[in-house]
């Protein structure tokens, strides 16, 4: 157990997957909660901590699987490919800020989620909601039924997550630039008007 300490202490998570053999062969998860309470009472092993765990394909809507998780009262579920491999995983909380955009504590400082840059391209935290970016640049991007947010949109686009420096393009010519990124989340988005507009603009 002091290999488990060390590593709640060393990460913020409080959800870990369990798995036997290979990474695709996973169990379930433990809490962070499970985990601390058994180190505690010295006594038990890790496989009478494993809960449940759904396993959702990556084709599924977000608001579908966040509504299979209150259901069933599960903190996050694996996501897996076509052919039975595991992609990843999803939280809760991972789906309300797709879906509604990044949670704040009011703690926090505010950030700047729309910047406008030296070179005329628009620095946007990725997790804002579309509707809401249209409303404050006057664009008319897209809002589809897997997705609501701005990182939504690129990860749509690129058909997979993207990594920093992965640029799409949208029918009217406006092209987005993921500038920051981890394996789970895009976190800054990049936008470039066509360069038509950005002159009409200025005008």
């Amino acid at each position: 157990f002091d290999r488990i300490r060390d590593l709640l202490l060393a990460n913020p998570y409080r959800r870990f997957p369990v798995y036997q053999g290979e990474l695709d062969n996973v169990l379930g998860y433990v809490t962070h909660i499970d985990l601390l309470n058994a180190m505690s009472s010295k006594h038990g092993s890790i496989a009478k901590l494993v809960r449940e765990v759904y396993f959702v394909p990556e084709t599924v809507r977000a608001i579908d699987v966040l509504k299979q998780l209150q259901t069933s009262r599960a903190g996050l579920a694996i996501v897996v490919r076509e052919q039975g491999s595991v992609a990843g995983l999803v939280t809760i909380e991972d789906l309300v800020e797709e879906l509604v955009g990044e949670i704040f504590s009011e703690h926090e400082p505010r950030v700047e989620r729309i910047r406008e840059l030296p070179d005329g391209s628009i620095l946007v935290d990725a997790s804002l909601g579309v509707h809401e970016l249209n409303r404050e640049l006057g664009l008319e991007l897209p809002i589809g039924p897997r997705w609501s947010t701005l990182a939504g949109l690129a990860i749509a686009l690129h058909g997979s997550l993207p990594r920093p420096g992965t640029r799409v393009r949208l029918e009217d010519g406006i092209e987005l630039e993921v500038v920051d990124a981890t394996p789970r989340r895009v976190r800054a988005i990049k936008l470039r008007r066509p360069a038509v507009e950005v002159a009409k603009s200025d005008a």
